[in-house]
């Protein structure tokens, strides 16, 4: 039973390489009148070369699908890293100009600040010098 199933399958892959051949058979008249072909090595060997060719054209395009897909997926990754870099550059400037209005403010404060120690040293001076003038009268008197 499998020595049939072989010899058919044999049969059916022999009929395929006929098919697939560019008509490089001879055909004879066998026994009982059945024409058989005979096929040439070189034919066998072509059809195999020519199998083996789409198989690698199959595989390349495959390839070359997934090297698009790659290539696709990276741009986008550019695409979204450029917008990353975009953004954090205008939050970047944002600070920076926060940090500059807080400097304008922080000198402000700190002129107000000296205006006021300046004012206090000159009350200050003002109450020793008239604790000296009343010490003085004081003496005087």
């Amino acid at each position: 039973m499998k020595r049939i199933f072989y010899l058919l399958a044999f049969a059916v892959f022999i009929q395929f390489v006929s098919c697939s051949t560019s008509g490089k058979t001879t055909q004879e008249e066998g026994p009982a009148g059945i024409k058989q072909k005979h096929f040439s090595i070189e034919q066998i060997e072509a059809d195999a070369l020519a199998m083996a060719d789409v198989n690698c054209q199959w595989e390349i395009a495959k390839y070359d699908a997934a090297l698009q897909e790659n290539n696709w997926k990276l741009k986008e990754k550019e695409k979204s890293l450029y917008k990353l870099k975009f953004d954090l550059e205008e939050k970047i400037k944002i600070r920076y100009l926060q940090i500059e209005d807080l400097k304008k403010k922080f000198n402000k404060a700190l002129e107000r600040a000296n205006k006021q120690l300046t004012a206090c040293d000159r009350m200050n001076e003002i109450r020793e010098m008239e604790k000296e003038r009343a010490k003085m009268e004081e003496e005087n008197q």
